[in-house]
């Protein structure tokens, strides 16, 4: 038969082996609680989220009314992988012959097709994948 003293030790332990559970509890609460506030900080704070850098690109164009072509030469490509032109009728007209273009190269574009009248502005877009950014603009000669 046991007595008080032995029932006691061997349910609440020893003088030394109490204070290890609560020691590791406290641990563990802290190791928690330093992850919870690193997983919120991310979520909150947005890291590794690059969709806000801008694409950086500078399109300058001469327009011929007598042909009703437009000239774009690239002057900064920056990030663009290809371009659009979207206009007040016809919203998007590819501009093929500049993708991944560089600094200098250019392209024609008949615009005759697009149903553009006189005082319409056009926006030269310079796309990198789902990131779009105005590269440029020109309006349409009254002469058009």
């Amino acid at each position: 038969m046991m007595d008080g003293k032995t029932l006691r030790n061997k349910l609440v332990g020893s003088e030394d082996e109490r204070a290890v559970s609560p020691v590791i509890g406290v641990i563990l609460m802290v190791a928690i609680t330093v992850i919870l506030a690193a997983v919120i900080a991310t979520l909150v704070m947005d890291f590794g989220d690059s969709t806000d850098s801008p694409i950086n690109a500078q399109v300058q164009s001469d327009v011929d009314s007598s042909n009703q072509n437009v000239t774009l030469t690239v002057m900064k490509p920056g990030d663009a992988s290809e371009y659009e032109l979207r206009g007040a009728v016809n919203s998007n007209i590819d501009v093929s012959s500049l993708d991944d273009a560089s600094t200098g190269e250019s392209a024609t574009v008949n615009l005759s097709s697009a149903g553009l009248s006189s005082g319409d502005e056009v926006n030269i877009i310079a796309i990198d994948g789902e990131r779009e950014e105005n590269a440029g603009s020109f309006t349409i000669p009254n002469n058009w």
